[in-house]
């Protein structure tokens, strides 16, 4: 069996957190590893992946994505 922990960046955890809990528990931070391997997968450039990998939501989105997490959490 095999542990995941996932850390949720619209929460601002950010990549150095990621890294610090990894590190400290001693396992493979796979962020900087997925873009390149999804690329790959699907025959896109990386670069362009990259490009599109981080965004900030629109200003009409973030109303939604907060009303959704309180819809989760209440049920």
């Amino acid at each position: 069996m095999k542990t995941i922990f996932a850390i949720d960046r619209e929460f601002g955890a950010g990549a150095s957190t990621a890294a610090k809990i990894a590190s400290r528990l001693g396992w493979t931070l796979l962020d900087p590893k997925l873009t390149p391997e999804g690329a790959h997968l699907t025959n896109i450039s990386a670069d362009v992946c990259l490009r599109r990998e981080e965004r900030n939501d629109s200003w009409m989105q973030r109303p939604a994505n907060t009303a959704e997490r309180v819809k989760e959490t209440s049920t």
